[in-house]
């Protein structure tokens, strides 16, 4: 699959119910596939932020029962015990 064609867009997922519709897995839990721009009918980026013992976060990942949380700062990482 190649990254550098810009008629087309690449798509990841960490589900695995992407494999039902096309994606392939790419490596551990990623699935990846490829689509012409004509495929697609919105684009939206979405930003999923979590606040958590006064502090806020990016989400990495959401699944049924796990939410995926990350930060760049040590400080915080250390102070909340989470891991690195």
């Amino acid at each position: 699959m190649s990254y550098k064609d810009i008629n087309n867009y690449h798509l990841q997922s960490y589900d695995s119910a992407s494999l039902k519709v096309g994606f392939e897995l790419y490596k551990d839990r990623l699935y990846i596939t490829q689509v012409s721009k004509s495929e697609l009918q919105h684009i939206c980026k979405v930003d999923l932020k979590v606040d958590y013992r006064g502090h806020t976060f990016d989400v990495a990942e959401l699944n049924k029962d796990t939410l995926y949380i990350y930060t760049n700062n040590l400080k915080i990482s250390k102070e909340l015990n989470l891991d690195l």
